[in-house]
């Protein structure tokens, strides 16, 4: 949910900058988005697609706990289907403008991109809550690589 959250923040303030501010002329939405909301259009796509990626983790999980035998029959439709939303990412993320120009080859290279802008505008101009976001982060995926450390030592020693 926080992902779908990011989109429609950074969806909202793309919309807002559009009707406040006067824009270069621009010969295509694309060269438009490149140029001026690069960082709000790949936030908006990457965040929408982690969310439903999420999301669709969420069911195999739910699946796991609460379906008994047919556990396996729901996580596998699932994580077919996961896999078949990554090719039809990856697929419209390199075809671009349907020309020469793409931000990226596939989603990985999407969310670096998204990455390296993100992080490039918050030390440029370091605000409290964005310097608090990346702090927060990266204490969220410290915890994490902990908890999967002491789960694998605590599977180890059954």
């Amino acid at each position: 949910i926080a992902c779908e959250l990011l989109t429609v923040t950074w969806s909202t303030i793309a919309v807002n900058k559009l009707a406040e501010t006067a824009a270069a002329p621009a010969t295509s939405v694309m060269q438009l988005l490149s140029r001026d909301y690069e960082l709000e259009w790949i936030g908006c796509n990457v965040n929408f697609m982690i969310g439903l990626l999420g999301f669709a983790a969420c069911l195999v999980t739910f699946a796991c706990t609460s379906f008994g035998p047919a556990k396996h029959f729901v996580s596998l439709f699932v994580a077919a289907s996961f896999c078949l939303m990554m090719s039809i990412i990856n697929d419209g993320v390199a075809k671009g403008d349907g020309g020469e120009f793409s931000f990226a080859g596939n989603f990985a290279g999407l969310l670096i991109r998204y990455l390296q802008l993100l992080l490039t505008k918050i030390l440029k101009a370091p605000g409290m809550c964005s310097v608090a976001s990346v702090l927060l982060f990266t204490a969220s995926a410290v915890y994490a690589v902990k908890l999967l450390r002491h789960q694998a030592h605590t599977d180890d020693e059954q």
